[in-house]
């Protein structure tokens, strides 16, 4: 008899993800001023530079239009000499370019003003540049530019900045290999409230990647992450619950996790989720529920999935098959949402 493959999956990577900044700047985007307001205060207070700017640029606005903010409070001094203030002109003018508002999208003008932005200071131009130039925006990649960019904006404060120069660091583009110079970035935009960052951390940790090896700090990191909805901490949380790994074995609660993320499209989560229900572990046993989540699994070409939905297949009348793919098919269909 074929034996199911029964290895948890633990995901190990570095992301971009949202913090308070990134959410400001969303809200900002969509044109809801109050959100975008609320969430860069928030940035600002905890010595987000970048924020700083942003809410400079929203009050000097407000002052041009004759239309003032009334919750725009004082807590949040700026100083506005003649540099900082051109280097936001520059920077907005760049990102209109940038993103094609108002402009002919031009990332080659977009580039040259952020440019001229980032030697006066702002750190917003030199972390955009740093990311032009990692991706070939308009110009050759550049991983050694970009990385000397994103020092420029990490040293002010960027989290983003902090993040992707600690991502380079871990995989040794445009600076040298450090996994104890990628923690201490990770650090620094964990501690501002990005997701990724405290993402990889939590790998760093679990992994002793640079530090030594620390479950409980790993779990730590992964529910600050989990907890604004990163689907990856969620996912190897739930591994850490499975095994009592940093936390109490609590079946129930891998059970929970794994959900989360698996109706995020996570294929790890899928694959571990159908393993609970095949070993009734944290609830029922279902073999008809097990093989619609390895089946769904298998599809995004997870092999382990693959693999078990044929052995589990093998067990499974003919009526419970019919079952089970029905009810992946719907799943599939409804984008994850209400599958169990």
């Amino acid at each position: 008899m074929r034996m199911l493959v029964t290895a948890l999956f633990l995901l190990c990577a570095t992301t971009v993800w949202a913090g308070d900044f990134e959410d400001g700047h969303i809200a900002y985007q969509k044109g809801d001023y109050p959100a975008a307001r609320f969430n860069f205060e928030r940035a600002a207070s905890n010595g987000n530079i970048s924020a700083q700017f942003i809410l400079n640029i929203m009050s000097s606005r407000a002052t041009r239009s004759g239309r003032g903010h009334p919750e725009m409070t004082a807590s949040i001094t700026i100083s506005r000499n003649k540099e900082e203030l051109e280097a936001i002109d520059l920077y907005n003018k760049g990102m209109a370019y940038d993103k094609g508002q108002g402009v002919i999208q031009s990332y080659a003008e977009a580039f040259h003003l952020y440019q001229k932005s980032a030697a006066k200071g702002s750190p917003l131009a030199q972390f955009r540049l740093g990311e032009m130039l990692q991706n070939g925006d308009s110009v050759a990649i550049n991983f050694v530019d970009a990385a000397r960019n994103y020092l420029l904006a990490a040293n002010q404060g960027h989290p983003r900045a902090q993040l992707n120069l600690g991502a380079l660091h871990n995989s040794g583009l445009g600076v040298i290999q450090d996994f104890i110079a990628a923690h201490s970035y990770f650090k620094l935009a964990a501690a501002q409230g990005n997701a990724s960052a405290q993402f990889n951390l939590g790998v760093f940790y679990n992994k002793g990647i640079g530090v030594a090896r620390d479950d409980v700090k790993a779990s730590r990191y992964y529910k600050l992450a989990g907890g604004q909805g990163l689907v990856q901490a969620n996912q190897n949380l739930g591994v850490m619950y499975t095994n009592g790994e940093g936390v109490g074995q609590d079946y129930a609660e891998a059970v929970r996790l794994f959900k989360l993320a698996a109706a995020q499209g996570n294929s790890n989560a899928q694959h571990n989720l159908a393993l609970m229900y095949a070993q009734g572990k944290g609830m029922e046993q279902s073999l008809v529920k097990a093989h619609m989540w390895w089946n769904l699994a298998a599809a995004t070409g997870n092999k382990s999935a693959l693999k078990n939905r044929e052995i589990v297949a093998e067990k499974m009348t003919p009526f419970q098959l019919e079952q089970a793919q029905g009810m992946a098919r719907e799943c599939l269909a409804d984008g994850f949402v209400g599958c169990d």
